[in-house]
């Protein structure tokens, strides 16, 4: 790199007005996170400052904002394919909603988004967002790391995943430094680091992971697979086959989980105050005699026989 080597962007919108402080941001940022839509704030002011560098095939993002959260949606990824991961690193507390899950992490922490699924990165009300952001292209990622979502669970759990925040944080104070060299370099650590993060995480059962979801949300009479899919990031076929290998198909799997739940409630000790209808409600039924025909075929007694 030459010796002149510094941001390929920087600004600030600290003192714009209304909403021309988060247009300018979007346009400036758009190279480096491609794709990614920050929210308008509440407010018309949007003071932040950025910067973005080129670090050989892969490039960094520093960015400084108010409290907004930032998506990466079906339709963006529709207009703006892009299949790079990010590394996410941030002196201050974020949260990341990818692939149906969650994480909240603490400050220094880091986290893997894969920018062709839709994910959402989230902060705290009244923080600021210090963000780091390493894009890097799927050539360089090499070999085939773990799903993001296993990836983050064990990044969460600390070891490697201490080590890769510590290393973010390194490479972020070296590129303000204009290390060029060293910032290019540490590069090839951070990916090391996942590599050794993604070789200690058991290839995850996607289609295990969608059955739990579906058993969190039994009660809701409109779960089927466009909501499973939504929540996942993939398409209503995937989730089709994703059941049919397991030997059998959503709504089925579904049938049952809510007729075991419902038989549960009926078996259950506790005070029977609830009626059979309102267990067939809790439990997805939004008639209460579809429930009491499909009861009788699955256990050979009706409901209120097992009360």
């Amino acid at each position: 790199m030459a010796a002149e080597w510094g941001p390929t962007i920087q600004g600030s919108t600290r003192g714009m007005p209304g909403w021309s402080g988060h247009d300018l941001f979007c346009d400036a940022i758009a190279e480096v996170y491609v794709g990614v839509l920050p929210r308008r704030p509440e407010r018309p002011s949007f003071d932040a400052d950025f910067a973005t560098y080129d670090l050989g095939d892969a490039s960094l993002g520093m960015i400084d904002t108010p409290a907004v959260w930032a998506d990466r949606t079906r339709s963006s990824i529709r207009h703006v394919p892009d299949d790079a991961l990010f590394i996410n690193h941030s002196t201050t507390p974020w949260g990341l909603q990818q692939g149906g899950r969650e994480w909240a992490t603490g400050a220094a922490s880091a986290l893997v988004l894969d920018n062709a699924q839709p994910f959402t990165v989230t902060v705290g009300e009244n923080r600021r967002l210090r963000l780091s952001s390493l894009r890097v292209p799927q050539s360089l990622v090499g070999r085939r790391l773990a799903e993001p979502e296993a990836l983050n669970d064990a990044l969460s759990r600390g070891g490697v995943g201490a080590l890769l925040g510590t290393q973010m944080g390194m490479l972020a104070a070296a590129t303000r430094a204009r290390l060029a060299g060293a910032a290019t370099a540490m590069v090839d650590t951070v990916l090391e680091l996942l590599d050794a993060a993604s070789r200690g995480v058991a290839p995850p059962d996607r289609v295990a992971t969608m059955k739990a979801y579906v058993e969190s949300r039994l009660a809701d009479p409109r779960l089927g697979a466009a909501e499973v899919a939504r929540a996942f990031g993939c398409s209503v076929r995937t989730v089709h086959e994703q059941f049919g290998r397991d030997g059998t198909t959503l709504g089925s799997y579904l049938r049952a989980a809510r007729l075991d739940r419902a038989r549960q409630m009926l078996l259950a000790p506790a005070p029977r105050t609830r009626t059979i209808a309102a267990i067939a409600r809790e439990c997805g039924f939004a008639d209460v005699g579809t429930f009491r025909r499909a009861y009788r075929a699955r256990f050979g007694v009706s409901p209120a026989a097992d009360r």
